[in-house]
């Protein structure tokens, strides 16, 4: 008996670590594997790229970097799940259904950083033709018809966003 009693115990103690250890995310943020992501869009016009990361840096993020092909991964299959949408739905006026993530070559035309870190980027997932927007298109989309691969645009153009935040013990 004592034996099952101190298994019973060291059972417990182990699950209430594992418990108090997990990671869960802010606020309205969501949780997608190991990362937390929201999709924030005013379902009419759409954010300009700074002001998607000013208002992602509020809710206290920043717009979603996707440094590895993994996150980049999570943060397609996120961005379909959230809007239930696979490319073949997409239709070719799809502002509504890309969004922004953080990253830019505004600093240093073709030097494509993430905006949270500064870092430049290790791998990419551009769409095929793209980058090619030279020094008018220097914001980083996700773009709906091109199956959630990157697409360099104009910052100046709305859409939703997709922000980032770190997880909380």
């Amino acid at each position: 008996m004592f034996h099952s009693a101190a298994t019973l115990s060291a059972l417990v103690s182990l699950a209430l670590l594992l418990s108090l250890s997990r990671s869960s995310c802010p606020g309205q943020f969501e949780e997608a594997q190991e990362f937390c992501y929201l999709i924030v869009n005013n379902e009419t016009y759409g954010y300009r790229w700074q002001g998607g990361r000013d208002l992602c840096t509020r809710l206290g993020g920043d717009l979603a970097s996707l440094e590895t092909p993994r996150e980049s991964s999570i943060a397609r299959y996120f961005v379909q799940r959230k809007f239930n949408l696979i490319s073949a739905n997409c239709d070719d006026n799809d502002w509504v259904d890309s969004v922004w993530v953080g990253g830019q070559d505004l600093g240093e035309e073709t030097e494509w950083r993430w905006v949270s870190s500064g870092l430049l980027f290790a791998f990419s997932d551009w769409q095929a033709g793209q980058p090619e927007g030279g020094t008018r298109e220097n914001c980083l989309l996700l773009r709906c018809v091109n199956d959630y691969r990157w697409n360099d645009v104009d910052c100046s153009y709305r859409y939703p966003i997709l922000c980032e935040a770190t997880p909380t013990q």
